[in-house]
């Protein structure tokens, strides 16, 4: 597998949505669980989202 990685500006708010239709690898990041207590947010996915 080659990963791709989406491109962005860091000036610009990131296109969330963009990136889970493009990113196979992203969407897998659901249900992936952190350690509440560094990270009560939630999974990796919820995480990323929260730039």
């Amino acid at each position: 597998m080659i990963w791709q990685f989406p491109k962005y500006d860091i000036n610009k708010p990131v296109a969330w949505e963009s990136i889970d239709l493009n990113y196979p690898w992203f969407r897998a990041l659901k249900g992936v669980p952190q350690d509440e207590e560094w990270h009560a947010e939630g999974d990796v996915y919820t995480q990323g989202q929260q730039d």
